[in-house]
């Protein structure tokens, strides 16, 4: 019973994921919710349940988005390298903090 649960739940956010990233106002504006906590959330969700099945081709697929027959608009790594680190690393410039410094700004909101 719970196997199908896990691997309903699998199919549901894969597309869920993908859905989002195709949206118009992920590829323009929207870069920074392409990559926010909500994709993050979503990868963990796939890649630990790849790993409950000890599923190897799974979890690769979501690590690495290389996988043809199980397709993922952002892997793992494109998001760690996109959003958490990469190179010339830098907060992803979405949303202009308009206070004097990051810890006295109430309404302080960033990507990463």
């Amino acid at each position: 019973m719970f196997n199908v649960f896990h691997h309903a739940m699998f199919s549901l956010i894969r597309n869920a994921s993908n859905f989002r990233a195709a949206m118009k106002e992920m590829n323009g504006p929207g870069l920074c919710e392409r990559y926010s906590n909500h994709v993050a959330a979503h990868l963990v969700g796939l890649l630990s349940i790849a790993r409950l099945f000890d599923d190897g081709r799974a979890f690769n697929a979501v690590l690495y988005g290389n996988d043809r027959s199980s397709p993922l608009a952002i892997s793992w790594m494109a998001y760690f390298d996109h959003a958490v680190y990469g190179q010339n690393d830098r907060p992803i410039g979405c949303h202009k903090n308009k206070g004097p410094d990051s810890l006295t700004t109430r309404a302080r909101r960033t990507c990463v």
